[in-house]
């Protein structure tokens, strides 16, 4: 039978800085916006992901299934602007 040898691992701490601490040593932040024609396929896309979402929103209000759930769906509405 071999023998067997145990190695032992040294973990060394990690120390991390808060974002309030970071921020100041940031460079400013610069936002472009920039208005890019959908291809229709993208179009397509969007536009049914879009009708199901609504649809989705303005059943959950026909019901008492909750906030949380309208929330959410709202959440993904405002995520097909983003991509």
């Amino acid at each position: 039978m071999p023998d067997l040898v145990v190695v032992s691992a040294r973990h060394t701490p990690l120390l991390r800085r808060t974002k309030e601490q970071v921020a100041p040593e940031l460079p400013d932040r610069i936002e472009e916006e920039l208005a890019v024609e959908l291809t229709p396929r993208h179009r397509r896309v969007h536009d049914t992901l879009l009708a199901r979402e609504r649809s989705r929103v303005l059943g959950l209000f026909d019901d008492d299934s909750g906030a949380f759930a309208q929330a959410l769906a709202a959440d993904d509405i405002r995520g097909l602007f983003e991509e």
